[in-house]
């Protein structure tokens, strides 16, 4: 009789685990409100399952008892299905495939219509239509979190983890503008797209946001515009089609070959080491740099 309660136990704690993208941290708590913790959980698996096989092949009991014994040891060691919806390409993991690969998972983002598995559930970018407080950097909340809303740092984490699955092995990265010489600080910039205005009571120049490049699902513009850092993904050459390595930025979905590039399709300015702001437009040989 323990058997159909465990079962819906670990039906809960499976499809929990799954919404959070089978993450190592979300592992520790997708079991509450039964366990209060996934040792209790891991505990009385190993010592039921065992138990349940046992009866499993005990032939001495109805085809029915026996498949209903079976069905928690089943449940318990289903394979983790990547939590990635239609954004993952699988295909045979060699090194020639992996370029065909990064290009098909990598269309997937370009749209700017990132969902979950289900093709319904939209995946955000700085959702104009949520607060500042429904933002994540994890993965597991970007998959996870009823908002599904997150930063370039969720967005960058949930490219990475797409690539991986196919063995390339992708790694985000942090971008920032950097000013001064003798002691470099990272500037203030403006994604596009972002009007200048000299002010008639400074005489400098004013920055006035307008709807530019959209984000995933962020349509006309996403809520944020200006940052000090920004996180990307960089596809090593190896993986690439063309055979260099190439700058991809899942959220707002801009295909780079170098940061050069990238700044000139995604920037609009940037403050200078005084604080000044200045065009990019300015300044066309001035770029990103990767942290």
């Amino acid at each position: 009789m323990y058997a159909i309660p465990l079962l819906g136990v670990i039906c809960y704690t499976t499809y929990n685990h799954y919404l959070h993208g089978f993450e190592e941290q979300a592992g520790h708590w997708v079991m509450e409100p039964f366990f209060n913790d996934h040792t209790a959980y891991g505990a009385i698996l190993s010592l039921f399952i065992p138990i349940f096989m046992g009866f499993s092949f005990t032939k001495t009991h109805s085809k029915l008892t026996r498949f209903l014994q079976a069905l928690p040891v089943t449940a318990a060691v289903l394979p983790a299905r990547p939590a990635f919806g239609s954004e993952v390409e699988l295909v045979k993991d060699t090194p020639s495939a992996r370029p065909q690969a990064v290009a098909d998972t990598w269309g997937q983002f370009t749209g700017l219509g990132v969902t979950a598995w289900d093709g319904q559930t939209k995946l955000f970018y700085y959702d104009p239509a949520k607060t500042p407080d429904t933002l994540t950097e994890e993965l597991s909340g970007l998959l996870g979190q009823p908002t599904h809303n997150g930063t370039c740092i969720a967005w960058a984490k949930f490219l990475a983890a797409s690539f991986q699955v196919n063995g390339v092995n992708a790694s985000d990265v942090e971008l920032y503008k950097k000013i001064g010489v003798w002691q470099p600080t990272a500037a203030e910039f403006y994604v596009k797209k972002c009007n200048f205005f000299v002010s008639p009571f400074t005489g400098k120049l004013t920055p006035s946001p307008q709807p530019g490049v959209e984000g995933q699902n962020s349509s006309p513009t996403p809520s944020q515009k200006s940052f000090s850092t920004h996180r990307i993904v960089k596809v090593p050459s190896s993986c690439a089609l063309n055979g260099s390595a190439i700058y991809l930025d899942p959220s707002y979905g801009i295909t780079a070959p170098d940061l050069l590039n990238y700044t000139h399709q995604a920037l609009d300015g940037w403050t200078d080491e005084n604080g000044l702001w200045q065009r990019a437009s300015d300044h066309p040989d001035e770029q990103m740099t990767e942290n």
